[in-house]
């Protein structure tokens, strides 16, 4: 290499502007990182568009930043070529490399201007070589090269003479003008001549290339002959030798055509440019390589001389390993719109690579260091001895190994041979393709393979090894090229690009891991990611291009506005300007962004919080609170704006319809609901719905409602209309916490806005609610009524006229309201009458007014005939006298008025006057005046009052006795008298008379005996501090009853109906006496009073438990009598329930027996050994006053001779007496008396609503626990007794369970039990859960043991309670076994509906649940069960009790598999409860509970997993005929919960129908079946064959349901979403189609009505079903129009065979089917031109046919009246209804057929 000269050949600046560019380029990438923080922190509230904008910006900033490190520092090299020139004959050689490969693509005129351009240049020519490498092997190459060379000899001298700047002769001769040349003589002559050389040369290869004329010198291309393109040996040619070696003749021209073979790779222009390599290193061996594609011609003449002082000027080698020259195009299109230029690129991007570690290889127009293409590091020592080295490195040629070594390791002033052709053997040696071969080349040496992107490859593996390189940018350009021509060619141009780029990116020679493990700089590596990333960018590039789109018709947005800005300075503007900035928000709501809009103003907006009313007191501004200004401000901002944009509304209830958890709703949501309340009248049914159902999931509380009013009656007054209507739409919902939210919201209402005009509007609003006449919404009302009066009374009393349109509507009203009612107004009128102004004294009397003309005896309904009305009258009156006689009322003492207590005394006595009339009257006095003594202290003046009435008990219903046994025997109506159940023996002073009383015309007395008694112990207890010791003789004392003797077969026939008819009323009250006894008693050691010794609460417990057997005892043969000889009992017990209707009445069973059965009665009833008294008059008929009332409806009724309720009731009745006389001889005392009080066709239940009731206490009795003696193993005689109260208590758990149902014959409720929550109910019945475990472990036990009874046991058990010796009556052992065991688990079950379904929350009456799990816990660790609950709960935990309950109850139910099917599905059904209950708690617990909630979850698929198992289990269990109670008849409702169960909890519902619809129902036959042919299934057979039908059909309708909910839920969150989403719930739903298909067509082979007419109604429903999900069909049908085609058919075959069931059930008018028509016609028909739609207006090539079918009936047989039928007009008289329907053939190819 020469010496560096004195003058500088090149130097190195940096760009200008360098830091303005720097500046910006920064400012772009600050801004991009805020934007991408923008976008990060709003990312939660913004849809899909906005994750893909975050995304392709997070990308494009990523290239930004490698952008940003590229163009850090761009430099520029400016060269000095004329300080090179005194120098030529110390220029170093060039060897010139052209390359071509498809003469058609790239013709030879253009290779042959590029080749003349380089032979012109501006340098010695006896230093270029230029070398064509023709990869087509074309012998038009050659011969355009061979007619190029003898132009040549003219063109270049023509060049260099003038000077020609342009040297490209296409290019120069095609110019418009004549350059100047300076006015040189014969120039132009020379031109033209030139011109018509160039014209001839262009000719004569034009004709070679059409005519394939290669001239006359044909044996120079005689080795093109018989030659393949891509199978030929290498062919070096030298066309033109400069043999003379000196500048005047032309440079070397060789033409190479490397070797090619099919099975070997060529490497494409990689592998030519190393043969060109190979080859000039052989022949010319110039330590300088310029390699230019053939389209790519010289501009610049002096560009060899601008590259040489770049490659020989730099004082290191290593800094210029190649010089770059830009890709300049002439023929670019305009504008560039393919980019083809790359004018970017190159001057700003491989600009700032120069200043780092150079530019990149850019494929041409390139100058190479030889020693950098051998792949040889810069300034390495290499041992030139060592020849393998050089061998294996740069291949077996000895020639070209000279050659190398002297590039690597001589002068490089080496002279060209003086002859290369004589070489050109050596030059093909070298040119083979199998020269590479074990070699280094492409892999180290030359241009690197792997990549159709060579030179960006080659490029930076010479970077990997520390090279630098160097970016050359005269003027004029270097180099100009051809563009390509089109988009076509462009695209497949960049495509080769990207995908070679691609392929560096992910080789071994990627810049990632070359910036760790090579010499490449770190910043050069990021220059070469980006350039290798460049393909890949196009992914971000076009989303976020069709982001714009997307939008446009999603109408969502994607690019920060104005609104967004907006929306961030809610948190942070001024309280002042908020109202400004929300009007800016809600006017520019559109379509696109109304959902952002409304979610950012309910996340930030932060709105009313809970003032101090002390505060809010002090605070005051003119008048006005602090807050109202802004407060206000902002809601009329908010109103004003809703009012003019419905599409603010609209997203609103969207948005908060959406919402499911209460944590995510905010006060100003019940603001936003309130304004749209406010605004329009139209929406008001809308928002009601979603204030209500927010209401009722919790969602808005009271708190969030005190936040919004309470304090802030100023800014929300004028909004006080709407809250109101909001609390009456509320208050008059069904659902009790609607109400109870509506409660709350009018005591709001009334105790925040005090004027007058408010709350005269929240009175009104309560009276119209009362005047509704339904039930809840009256009791609501009256709720919220007195529980202000309660608070307020003395605000309520200006507003007295508003409340009195109350009392219009008492005939409607239940107790419950009339206590509520009357309470409203006494307490006004007693706080009214206690004040001191005569404004109070004046509206005290004008409410006395009202009140006593509503109650005095003259004109009041005391005295009213009808018990209705009379019980309204008692009601006030007694709410009077407890008002009255509170003893903690202090009123004024005046000499002109009465006392409090004489006129509560006064109205008691005139109370009681007037219902000696009537019993009942008389019972329900006595109730109510017990339930007041309990509740308030009274004055000790009326409660000695009271106590002096009672005390009359001894003398009317006591006989004395004499050492314990009557004094005298008398005959009562021919009936002797014997003395019952004597537990005090000898010492008992005394009886009760009730058969003396019974016989005799004081019969009545006996009615109110019990009610007596009842109001007797509460006057003791309150006088004697709770206890009873002074009518304790009362609970051992004996009943005189007729004798035991009549009890026989003999005796009981002689008898006559009347004396029959008295011994069953002697043992109805003497059972409703003992009732009253176990009420009064079970105080004493109930735990109520703690003040009985130990000794007398063991005497008392022994006794209860006696009078519980005697009771038991008693209905026993109460039962037995009643079924001999029918009595109609008299009512001692008024149901609460019962005492009134609402406007239209209701069947009354009180008013209706008490009208024709009650005796009549006298003043004073005594009984027959003491004083008789007069008998006052006979009352009159009770009836119905017709100027009291309008005819209701069931009046109207009965005058069109309508049967009502009451008269079927009636007549059932009379219709019982009829039958039991008829077969009274076949009921006598022969028959064995079962002890059974539980079941329900027992004839004493449908009179049971008749008796006394049993209070709470008396279920204590259950906790007692008494040793005796006993014959048998276990207590199972005491299990009559605990029978008979868990049944009791069964019946008062259905009083809870169905709020709707209360008044069934079943519960006996007392007035105290009624006004009982559900919470004191619970409380109360808490220690009795041990006791109920302990009495179905007895119960089991004994069923396990079989059915004997044990006489002697239950014998010395009823001597012990001196019950009379019957002989006759026995227990069953197994009866009331099974019935405790029946009725504990029923008990247990409702216990869970009754926590999980009443109460709101779990946590509330947590200790109750608890203990109810801990109670029924098993007997063994519960490690075995819950094995397979990972992690096991913890022993203490209420998941750890649910799981031993459930575990408990499923031992007993694979117990009960081995004697009882029932049982057995008893246990099945109470597992079903507490896993239930397990679901609800799941669903509830929320927020704090988010722990439990977990530790829930993971019990909950071990109890499904249970529970269905055990399903499962019950039906494929073989159960006995013994065990199955009358075989399977009747049992068809127990197997349908049975299959419902195991349907639902089983792994896959779908599958299980499946199965079952379509393989197992139809082997079976629905009227016959083999013993041994179970299929799997022993539950199924012909007589529950209709029971699985039923349940299939049900639950695959449940399960379509619910998968169409799916489908329409996911449609409309994510639209479109994957298809393998979409493939999957079409399978499923094809599941549901067989199954309804199978079902379907069993009716063509089952001819039951029942079948055909389910088959008819359910195939309608699924249909309805089905319809629902056809938008989501049509959606998808293009991709699935197969799926979706063969699902319409197969549904097809099931309306078909409905279509022929509604058809023969018309003709045969089976009505059982006719009724189901319509509806399913309708819902066919809709199925029919929804497929017609679907297939119409989908472009899937597929088509819809619609024709008649036959008429065929269920097995295909055409119907003999349509046979003949074919003409087409004939069809038009059919009747639509009697024919198939249309049939719908759908097919992909056009074509259809049918039948």
């Amino acid at each position: 290499m020469a010496k560096p000269l004195s003058l500088p050949l090149y130097e190195r600046v940096s760009c200008k502007g360098i830091m303005i560019r720097r500046t910006l380029d920064v400012t772009v990438f600050c801004l991009l990182l805020s934007l991408l923080a923008y976008r990060l922190r709003s990312l939660s509230n913004q849809g899909f568009t906005w994750l893909l904008a975050f995304l392709c910006e997070s990308w494009f900033a990523f290239l930004w930043l490698l952008n940003l490190s590229t163009r850090w520092n761009p430099v520029e090299y400016k060269t000095y070529p004329e300080n090179l020139l005194p120098r030529s004959l110390g220029l170093p050689p060039i060897d010139m490399f052209v390359t071509t490969a498809d003469p058609v693509l790239e013709p030879p005129l253009v290779t042959v201007n590029t080749v003349l351009s380089l032979l012109a240049v501006d340098y010695p020519a006896e230093k270029l070589a230029c070398y064509v490498s023709d990869d087509g092997c074309s012998p038009l190459t050659f011969y355009s090269l061979v007619e190029a060379s003898k132009f040549a000899k003219l063109w270049v001298p023509f060049c260099k003479k003038y000077s020609i700047q342009i040297r490209a002769p296409f290019q120069y001769f095609s110019a418009k003008s004549l350059p100047p040349v300076d006015g040189l003589s014969g120039f132009e002559l020379e031109w033209k001549k030139m011109k018509d050389e160039y014209e001839h040369l262009c000719r004569k290869i034009e004709d070679a290339v059409h005519k394939l004329m290669l001239g006359p010198h044909s044996t120079e291309y005689a080795v093109f002959k018989n030659i393949e393109r891509d199978n030929h040996p290498s062919i070096v040619k030298v066309i033109f030798e400069n043999k003379e070696d000196h500048s005047s003749c032309l440079p070397h021209l060789v033409y190479v055509s490397r070797e090619k073979r099919p099975n070997h790779p060529h490497h494409f222009k990689a592998g030519a440019m190393n043969v060109l390599t190979r080859v000039s290193g052989v022949m010319t061996n110039a330590p300088f390589m310029l390699n230019v594609d053939c389209d790519m011609f010289a501009s610049n003449p002096k560009i060899i001389l601008h590259a040489v002082c770049l490659l020989v000027g730099v004082d290191d080698e290593q800094e210029c390993a190649f010089v770059q020259c830009p890709q300049i195009f002439y023929d670019a299109l305009k504008d560039d719109p393919f980019g083809n230029r790359m004018t970017v690129p190159f001057t700003i991007f491989v600009g700032g690579m120069a200043g780092i570690q150079g530019p990149p290889y850019a494929g041409t127009g390139c100058f190479h260091r030889r020693k950098a293409i051998y792949g040889l590091p810069p300034n390495h020592d290499f041992d030139i001895k060592d020849c393998k080295i050089l061998e294996e490195r740069f291949g077996k040629s000895t020639e070209f190994s000279e050659s190398v070594a002297e590039i690597l390791f001589g002068s490089g002033e080496k002279h060209f041979p003086c002859d290369i052709s004589s070489i050109t053997g050596s030059a093909c040696r070298v040119a083979n393709c199998s020269y590479e071969n074990n070699t280094c080349w492409g892999i180290e040496v030359g241009l690197t393979y792997g990549s159709v992107t060579e030179d960006v490859l080659t490029g930076l593996r010479i970077h990997t090894m520390g090279w630098k390189s160097v970016l050359l940018m005269p003027s004029p350009p270097a180099f100009m090229g051809c563009a390509p021509p089109g988009g076509p060619v462009s695209m497949t141009q960049m495509k080769r690009w990207g995908t070679g780029l691609l392929e560096v990116l992910f080789s071994k020679h990627s810049p990632i891991l070359s910036a760790f493990s090579t010499k490449l700089h770190f910043r050069q590596a990021l220059a070469y990611l980006q350039i290798v990333m460049w393909a890949s960018r196009s992914i971000p590039q076009f989303c976020y291009n069709m982001l714009s789109a997307y939008c446009i018709t999603t109408n969502s947005q994607f690019l920060p506005k104005v609104i967004t800005i907006a929306l961030s300075c809610i948190r942070t503007i001024d309280a002042e300007q908020m109202p400004c900035l929300l009007r800016f928000l809600l006017l520019s709501a559109t379509q696109v962004n109304v959902r952002r809009i409304i979610s950012q103003i309910r996340e930030h907006l932060k709105f009313l919080s809970v003032p101090n009313t002390h505060t809010l007191q002090k605070n005051k501004l003119k008048g006005k609170l602090l807050v109202d200004n802004t407060e206000a401000s902002i809601l009329d901002a908010l109103r004003s704006s809703l009012q003019f944009k419905s599409i603010l509304c609209q997203e609103i209830l969207k948005e908060l319809n959406g919402l499911e958890k209460p944590r995510d709703h905010k006060i100003i949501d019940i603001w936003l609901l309130v304004l749209l309340y406010t605004n329009g009248e139209s929406m008001r049914k809308s928002i009601e719905k979603v204030f209500k159902k927010k209401v009722i999931e919790g969602c808005i509380q009271e708190v969030m409602l005190d936040q919004c009013i309470y304090g802030n009656k100023e800014l929300a007054k004028e909004y006080f209309l709407s809250l109101l209507s909001l609390s009456e739409y509320l208050l008059a919902c069904k659902e009790q916490k609607a109400r109870d939210f509506g409660i709350y919201m009018y005591t709001l209402l009334f105790e925040e806005f005090a004027d007058t005009y408010s709350r005269q509007e929240v009175l009104g609003a309560l009276v119209t609610h009362v005047g509704s006449g339904v039930k809840s919404e009256v009791s609501s009302a009256l709720q919220v009524m007195a529980s202000l009066a309660t608070k307020h009374a003395q605000e309520l009393i200006p507003l007295s006229s508003h409340i009195n349109g109350i009392l219009d509507y008492l005939e409607g009203l239940t107790v419950e309201n009339l206590h509520k009612v009357y309470e409203v107004f006494s307490h006004m009128a007693l706080l009214a009458r206690s004040s001191s102004d005569c404004f109070g004294s004046s509206i005290a009397n004008e409410l006395l007014i009202i009140v006593q003309k509503q109650h005095h005896p003259a004109i009041g309904q005391v005295s009213h005939p009808d018990l209705k009305y009379k019980k309204m009258g008692l009601i006030g009156i007694l709410k009077i006298v407890s008002c009255l006689g509170d003893a903690s009322n202090v009123t004024l003492s005046s000499p002109f008025q009465k006392s409090n207590t004489e006129e509560a005394l006064e109205l008691l006595e005139t109370s009681l006057e007037s219902c000696k009339q009537l019993c009942l009257s008389l019972i329900f006095f006595y109730d109510e005046l017990t339930a007041i003594l309990e509740s308030r202290t009274l004055h000790t003046v009326i409660v000695d009052w009271i106590g002096k009435h009672v005390g009359e008990f001894e003398s009317i219903f006591l006989s004395d006795l004499d050492g314990g046994q009557l004094p005298s025997r008398n005959s009562y109506c021919g009936l002797e008298g014997e003395l019952w159940m004597n537990l005090d023996g000898e010492i008992s002073p005394i009886c009760l008379n009730i058969l003396p009383l019974a016989s005799s015309s004081q019969s009545a007395c006996l009615q109110f005996l019990p009610a007596n008694f009842h109001l007797l112990s509460a006057v003791e207890r309150l006088t004697n501090q709770g206890s009873l010791g002074g009518i304790d003789a009362l609970l051992g004392c004996p009943l005189l009853l007729p004798s035991s003797k009549y009890y026989s077969e003999a005796e009981w026939l002689s008898l006559t109906g009347k004396q029959k008819q008295i011994i069953s009323l002697c043992l109805y009250y003497a059972v409703n006496w003992l009732r009253e006894l176990l009420n009064a008693f079970c105080t004493q050691v109930a735990g109520r009073f703690e003040f009985t010794s130990q000794s007398t609460k063991e005497d008392i417990t022994l006794k209860l438990l006696k009078r519980l057997r005697n009771l038991v005892f008693l209905e026993s043969l109460l039962n037995h009598s009643i079924r001999m000889c029918p009595v109609v009992l008299p009512q001692l017990h008024l149901q609460v329930e019962h005492c009134g209707s609402t406007l239209i009445n209701q069947p009354n069973h009180v008013g209706n027996m008490e009208k024709k059965n009650e005796p009549k009665m006298t003043h004073e009833c005594t009984s027959p050994n003491k004083r008789k008294h007069k008998k006052i008059a006979k009352t009159s008929t009770p009836g119905t006053d017709g100027k009291l009332h309008q005819p209701t409806l069931m009046d109207v009724l009965r005058k069109a001779g309508v049967e009502t309720s009451q008269e079927m009731t009636n007549e059932v009745s009379s219709k019982e007496r009829t039958s039991a006389s008829v077969d009274r001889q076949s009921h006598v005392f022969n028959e064995s008396v079962l002890i059974e009080v539980s079941p329900p066709a027992q004839a004493l239940e449908s009179q049971k609503f008749r008796f006394r009731p049993l209070l709470l206490e008396c279920f204590s009795i259950l906790t007692f626990s008494k040793n005796h003696d006993s014959c048998c193993s276990d207590p199972v005689a005491e299990l009559p007794l605990y029978l008979y109260l868990i049944h009791d208590l069964h019946c008062k758990l259905d009083y809870f369970a169905a709020p709707g149902k209360q008044c069934s014959s079943r519960s006996l409720s007392s007035v105290a039990f009624t006004r009982m929550t559900l919470d004191e109910f619970l409380s109360k019945i808490r220690p009795l859960f041990p006791s109920l475990k302990r009495n179905l472990d007895i119960a089991f036990c004994s069923l396990k043991e079989g059915n004997e009874t044990c006489q002697e046991h239950w014998n010395i058990q009823s001597a012990a309670a001196h019950n009379p010796d019957i002989i006759n009556l026995v227990p069953s052992k197994s009866s009331i076994s099974t019935m405790v065991y029946k009725e504990v688990l029923h008990s247990f079950s409702k216990f869970f509906l009754e926590q999980m379904l009443n109460l709101p929350e779990v946590q509330r009456n947590k200790s109750v649940l608890s203990d109810l799990l801990e109670a029924f816990q098993p007997n063994e660790t519960l490690d075995a069960g819950a094995s397979d609950v990972q992690p096991c709960p913890s022993p203490g935990t209420i998941e750890y009790s649910y799981l031993g309950a459930c575990s408990f109850v499923e031992s007993i139910l694979h117990a009960a598999c081995s004697f009882s099917f029932i049982l057995a599905s008893e246990a099945l059904f109470t597992l079903e409860s507490a896993v239930t209950s397990v679901l609800n708690v799941v669903d509830k617990l929320e927020g704090d509970d988010v722990n439990i909630q977990s530790r829930f979850n993971q019990i909950l698929p071990f109890l499904r997993g249970k529970l269905g198992s055990s399903a499962q289990k019950l039906l494929k269990h073989k159960w006995d005929d013994e065990n199955l109670e009358n075989g399977w008849k009747n049992k068809g409702e127990i197997v349908q919960k049975i299959l419902r169960i195991h349907l639902e909890y089983t792994e896959s519902t779908a599958d299980l129908l499946d199965e079952l619809a379509c393989t197992i129902l139809p082997q079976v036959s629905c009227t016959t079946m083999a013993e041994d042919e179970d299929y799997g299934y022993p539950t199924l057979c012909s007589a529950t064959f209709l029971s699985w039908y039923h349940v299939l059909f049900e639950v695959n309708l449940t399960v379509l349901d619910k998968l169409v909910k799916e489908v329409v839920h996911l449609e409309k969150c994510r639209p479109g979403f994957q298809p393998e989403n979409v493939h999957t719930h079409l399978i499923k739903m094809q599941k549901n189609v067989n199954v309804v298909v199978a079902l379907v067509n069993m009716c063509r082979t089952y001819d039951k009505v029942t079948l055909h007419a389910m088959a008819v109604k359910y195939g309608g429903k699924f249909i309805d079903s089905f319809l629902k999900a056809f938008d989501f069909l049509q959606v998808h049908f293009q991709m699935h129009n197969e799926v979706i085609i063969l699902l319409v058919k197969e549904l097809q075959k099931a309306t078909r065979t409905i279509q022929t069931l509604c058809s023969e059930a018309k003709g045969l008018k089976q009505t059982a089917i006719t009724g189901k028509i319509p509806a399913t016609k309708r819902s066919l028909e809709r199925f029919l031109f929804r497929v017609k739609a679907l297939l119409h207006t989908t472009s899937s090539g597929c088509t819809f046919w619609m024709g008649n079918l036959k008429h065929k009936d269920l097995r295909g047989q055409v119907v003999s009246s349509q046979a003949y039928v074919d003409d087409r007009n004939d069809s038009i008289d059919q009747d639509p209804e009697d024919v198939d329907p249309p049939v719908i053939v759908a097919t992909a190819s056009g074509n259809s057929e049918t039948d």
